[in-house]
């Protein structure tokens, strides 16, 4: 199939999950190009997620017969385990997208596999705006460059149209039918009725092959949510082993982004033929993984997915309906090596009300981050940039004010009606740094305030997500706040906590420090380690370290002072810059201090919005970023007019 259309630049390709597109492609592609080239060929697998590009090197390197990091290696966030030997690369979206700061066309690939593109991710999105100039470019300059759009539903006309209606191919890959099962009355707690379905599978179902048992795989909405279910679901299979003796065991296994790579690994190998294993994941087992022997899906039809409101400014975190295309992924993971099963807990009325397909993440989410960098690539006039999908002027608008914020860009003198922008010195000093743009402001912010070592510690946290194992007692919160000043604020509290392990003796590898996962805490040290090699590459000055709590507050206050927030009572901030009310959430040390005045670094929405990574902030020092403020609030919103 490739050497008949490998005269084609561009194509699409829509692979059914599961039918090794991911594997099998980049290595076809890598073949074809080394018989018809006399120089060396690299060929780049793009992927949403990290654990699908570090499985797909894994998995094509033991093919191929070769170490991970010769011949087949990947590239994720903090993570680089490639050699001059390696042809085919596997990396993150968010990685080659960095790679255009410095290579806007690639020059370093023959061909460029854009997998998962169905996914929508920001990345992705914007990756294939680059890459279509990319082509053009290459065309012209008589080093072309090869591109292939792959996607698991059969939507691929849309990528197609883009690309110059260029060629669309279609894989199969299922061979077994899938039964679907919808509920008959709406649910009101999809993790209890998950969880019950998945017993009643595993009594009535007690039909061995080759394969063991039918696997089982639940897919709820989060890391929290995920192990809660599997702690209630623990205690199920301890009763059910009790009253059912001669059943399989039942082996708990679950699956999201953050868990550790030995229990990645647990969760999509093989059961045992004496047991039944049943998964509870993310969507990352929508697409990403192939997990062999699943018999059985429950889909609990939600997601957790990220809402932006370009007028406010908020961005939260919001559990709602999967679309159609995401259900038939879900059932689709049964059925690859065996007759499967889909129970969904929903009903065909809440089926025919879904939306045919998900909206795209660029749609849902504040794009300050991917502006800066689309600027930092070369792009001046960003409001008439060539989207794939448009998020529309007013999320822009909304990005490039952020941005005039954080004082990092600036406007171009040009003729033209519309804004021109680019990098200023501080901008061109913070886009060195793999992060969002207000964690390396503050980086840099901190030489003033003499607290790099602080900074570079509680943004290196920051950087990664859960960092506490689960607290079996709400006493062992209180512990940590008592011993390392958790008065201060949730900001100095981690990097007290950070130091205390950084100075200590104790072995990440098998030892937890004050309930510190010791796989959060070998992470933070290889993305601490990573930055302080950027700090003293890109900035001629040593990485100072000041415990003065009151310098590292201000270091604070200077890049999150739109973040600032006023007590109103009965646990109320009222944000002065959003002009919204919020609380303190739970898991923060400032829940019963309630200070006066505070910053915070996150918001997450559930009941209500919450503030996260809460700090205190003394009224005396609030008095210059007030009149920011309320110059910016006498605009009702932010303007280019206010901050230019």
């Amino acid at each position: 199939m490739f050497e008949a259309s490998s005269l084609f630049t561009n194509k699409s390709i829509a692979g059914e999950t599961g039918c090794g597109k991911t594997t099998q492609i980049p290595q076809f592609v890598s073949d074809i190009l080394s018989q018809n080239s006399q120089s060396q060929s690299k060929v780049c697998c793009v992927l949403p997620r990290r654990i699908a590009a570090i499985k797909a090197a894994e998995y094509v390197a033991i093919g191929m017969h070769c170490e991970v990091g010769l011949k087949v290696g990947y590239q994720v966030r903090f993570e680089n385990v490639t050699s001059p030997l390696t042809t085919i690369f596997f990396k993150t979206d968010g990685v080659l997208f960095r790679e255009l700061i410095q290579d806007q066309y690639l020059m370093n690939y023959s061909a460029v596999i854009l997998d998962e593109a169905h996914e929508g991710t920001i990345y992705n999105d914007v990756l294939m705006s680059f890459l279509k100039q990319a082509v053009l470019h290459r065309k012209v300059s008589h080093s072309p460059l090869k591109l292939i759009i792959m996607s698991a539903t059969i939507n691929v006309l849309e990528f197609s149209k883009f690309f110059d209606n260029c060629k669309v191919l279609y894989i199969t890959g299922r061979q077994y039918n899938i039964d679907i099962v919808f509920s008959e009355f709406p649910q009101s707690s999809y993790i209890k009725s998950s969880l019950i379905t998945a017993i009643n599978i595993h009594k009535e179902d007690n039909f061995s092959n080759h394969l063991g048992f039918g696997s089982i795989l639940i897919f709820l909405t989060g890391e929290e949510e995920i192990n809660t279910a599997a702690k209630q679901l623990k205690c199920m299979s301890i009763i059910f082993a009790r009253d059912f003796p001669l059943c399989p065991k039942i082996k708990i296994c679950v699956l999201y982004a953050n868990l550790a790579k030995k229990h990645q690994q647990e969760s999509i190998s093989l059961s045992k033929h004496n047991e039944r294993k049943i998964i509870i994941a993310t969507n990352i087992a929508e697409t990403s993984l192939t997990i062999p022997g699943v018999k059985f899906v429950i889909d609990c039809g939600k997601i957790k997915r990220r809402h932006f409101n370009h007028l406010s400014g908020l961005e939260s975190l919001k559990v709602c309906s999967i679309s159609k295309e995401q259900a038939n992924q879900r059932a689709g993971r049964a059925g690859r090596d065996q007759p499967g099963k889909c129970y969904r807990l929903y009903t065909s009325i809440d089926w025919d009300d879904m939306d045919t397909s998900s909206k795209r993440e660029i749609c849902c989410c504040d794009l300050t981050s991917i502006i800066f960098e689309i600027i930092a690539i070369g792009v001046k006039d960003i409001q008439n940039f060539s989207f794939f999908t448009s998020p529309g002027s007013g999320v822009i608008r909304r990005s490039l004010n952020n941005l005039l914020a954080l004082d990092c860009i600036a406007k171009i003198d040009v003729i033209y009606s519309n804004d021109f922008f680019q990098l200023n010195a501080l901008g061109k000093q913070m886009v060195q740094f793999p992060l969002n743009p207000y964690f390396s402001k503050l980086i840099l912010q901190s030489i003033e305030y003499h607290c790099t070592k602080e900074i570079l510690i509680v943004v290196s946290y920051l950087s990664l997500e859960a960092i506490y194992n689960s607290f079996e007692k709400v006493d062992d919160f209180y512990k940590i706040t008592n011993s390392f000043d958790g008065n201060a604020g949730d900001h100095i509290l981690y990097i007290n906590i950070l130091k205390g392990w950084m100075s200590s003796n104790i072995n990440c590898h098998s030892e937890d420090f004050h309930f510190l996962s010791f796989r959060i805490i070998e992470n933070f040290r290889k993305v601490f380690e990573q930055l302080a090699d950027i700090f003293a590459k890109n900035v001629s000055l040593p990485i100072c370290s000041n415990p003065n709590i009151i310098d590292i507050q201000k270091c604070l206050l200077s890049v999150y002072y739109l973040n600032l927030c006023e007590h109103k009572g009965n646990g109320r901030y009222f944000a002065l810059s959003y002009g919204t009310i919020f609380y303190i959430h739970p898991s923060s040390c400032c829940f019963h201090q309630q200070p006066d005045f505070l910053i915070f670094s996150n918001i997450i929405t559930t009941t209500k919005p919450f503030l996260k990574f809460v700090t205190p902030i003394n009224k005396d020092f609030i008095g210059d970023y007030i009149e920011k403020i309320r110059k910016i609030n006498n605009k009702g919103i932010f303007t280019l007019d206010v901050l230019v």
